[in-house]
């Protein structure tokens, strides 16, 4: 192998001293290497040189400085006729110190012979172009152009916190041609900076593109005036303004049987209002609704419900007579709110039977002698809803 181009970035060529160390040996009479060709890149350097044809020489020692430092041996060639190395593990855009030096089989080395200042090639420009998209949610979506150095193998994606110029890296695509990356797992309304960093293989970073700013979508605004009916037989009618926004696809319902425990979702809706069913009267429930936008996020809980309750059902009567008269059981009851009739329940060892009245009292005239009857009267209102029973009347004939 031999360097047909070389990239000669050298300058300061000078014939350097060695100080022997305390384990290291001076020999004279040994061959130096004062000439050698160099090819650079951002983080290593390849050297060439003409083997050395004195015999005594066994190997080839190499010695580097960063920025006028002192030398150091960095590596030694183990065989004479070895003409190539790569300094490897370089930064990008560095000055270095280089010479060289041989040793025979007893260790003894040779005096350094000149000194040459390389330069390694400058790190990637940063991508051209570089694009954050905002108001998303959960999520930021960053786009770049393709870095046009073929030597770039993928992109580092770093972040940090607005405006702190704190950057951490979150993620490396793969690729040159890669040229967009999703970060997600984001919160509502968090906001950060992104900025990119093409990467050759070798680990080389270039310089970060320009910071931009995403901020994640915000949560839906809450509902307002959501109210809830408290006398509607059977259910509980909820009913709600939507929130001042465009976006809104559908509202989630809770509900609990106390303002003291966590509501648990009860449904959904498109609409503006909602219908819960139940089948006891007068039961009390606590809403909250939130409301959904197009894109799934779901508005915060509010912290207080509202109660709503189904209609009760009518009070209970209570029977203010109930007596044998002119061969028959007369039966009366106090009038009650809302009632549209009443159901009286009579039983007796013939058996039982439900009569239904308009009126607030009753003549039953279908008695028997010797029997014992047993009376109970309910109220009934316009939505078929039944009071309790009243107490029982009981009235024996002889």
């Amino acid at each position: 192998m031999c360097f047909l181009a070389l990239s000669l970035l050298i300058s300061g060529c000078a014939l350097a001293s060695l100080q022997a160390s305390k384990k290291e040996t001076l020999n004279a009479e040994l061959a130096t290497i004062s000439n050698f060709n160099t090819i650079s890149e951002m983080t290593q350097i390849a050297f060439e040189w003409e083997r050395s044809e004195d015999p005594k020489v066994a190997g080839y020692n190499l010695y580097r400085a960063k920025d006028g430092g002192e030398l150091q041996k960095i590596a030694t060639i183990k065989d004479r006729f070895s003409t190539h190395y790569v300094d490897t593990g370089l930064e990008p855009s560095t000055s270095y110190q280089y010479a060289m030096s041989t040793y025979d089989k007893d260790g003894a080395h040779s005096q350094m012979g000149s000194i040459y200042t390389i330069q390694t090639l400058s790190s990637f420009p940063a991508v051209e172009f570089t694009q954050v998209i905002t108001n998303l949610p959960l999520r930021a979506k960053i786009i770049w152009s393709p870095h046009e150095d073929l030597r770039v193998s993928s992109y580092v994606i770093e972040r940090s916190k607005a405006g702190t110029n704190n950057w951490s890296k979150i993620a490396e695509v793969k690729g040159r041609l890669s040229a967009e990356y999703i970060d997600s797992g984001l919160k509502p309304e968090e906001s950060f900076d992104y900025r990119v960093r093409a990467k050759s293989s070798d680990g080389v970073l270039g310089e970060p593109s320009g910071a931009q700013n995403s901020t994640t979508k915000a949560l839906p605004l809450p509902v307002t005036n959501l109210s809830a009916s408290l006398n509607q037989p059977k259910k509980i009618t909820l009913s709600w303004q939507a929130p001042a926004q465009d976006d809104i696809d559908h509202y989630v319902i809770y509900s609990s049987r106390s303002k003291f425990l966590p509501a648990t979702k009860l449904g959904t809706t498109k609409e503006t209002n909602y219908d819960d069913y139940i089948s006891a009267n007068g039961s009390s429930r606590f809403y909250k609704v939130t409301a959904v936008d197009a894109s799934g996020l779901e508005g915060q809980k509010p912290s207080s419900s509202v109660e709503g309750t189904t209609l009760s059902a009518p009070e209970q009567p209570y029977i203010i007579m109930s007596s044998y008269t002119n061969g028959g059981i007369d039966i009366a009851w106090n009038p009650v709110p809302r009632a549209q009739k009443y159901i009286i329940y009579k039983s007796s060892n013939l058996g039982n039977e439900a009569i239904e009245v308009n009126d607030t009292r009753y003549f039953d005239s279908n008695v028997q002698s010797s029997q014992k009857y047993e009376y109970e009267v309910s109220a009934i209102d316009e939505y078929g809803l039944e009071s309790d029973k009243s107490k029982t009347a009981k009235v024996e004939l002889q």
